[in-house]
């Protein structure tokens, strides 16, 4: 084995741990900008398809898309706008990159 090879290998093991830590990181490190005020949990489902390419599914009848709530301006992840928008409803989300399915709360 001769240093240029060995040199190779190291290298492309260290750029191999690189992209496992660092993509994952880089995803979430998604900020997501909104308009502060109030605005309705359709209207911010609606946004984030148009603006950010989410695709949300919902497949409940429990949710109330029409009820208001109130955005900031700014949201560190889709997790932190989901859990903001679903406060106080019976129903659960689950984010599959940038796909989200809404389902009924379990009654586990």
């Amino acid at each position: 084995m001769n240093i240029k090879s060995s040199a190779k290998g190291v290298l492309t093991a260290l750029m191999t741990v690189l992209l496992v830590f660092a993509l994952p990181q880089q995803a979430s490190a998604l900020q997501i900008k909104m308009q502060p005020g109030r605005t309705t949990v359709r209207k911010v489902i609606e946004y984030l398809q148009k603006e950010y390419g989410y695709s949300v599914v919902i497949r409940t009848e429990t949710i109330e898309l029409d009820k208001a709530v109130e955005m900031k301006s700014s949201y560190s992840s889709e997790e932190e706008v989901l859990k903001a928008i679903f406060a106080g409803q019976p129903v659960q989300y689950k984010i599959d990159g940038k796909s989200v399915l809404v389902t009924a709360k379990s009654s586990a």
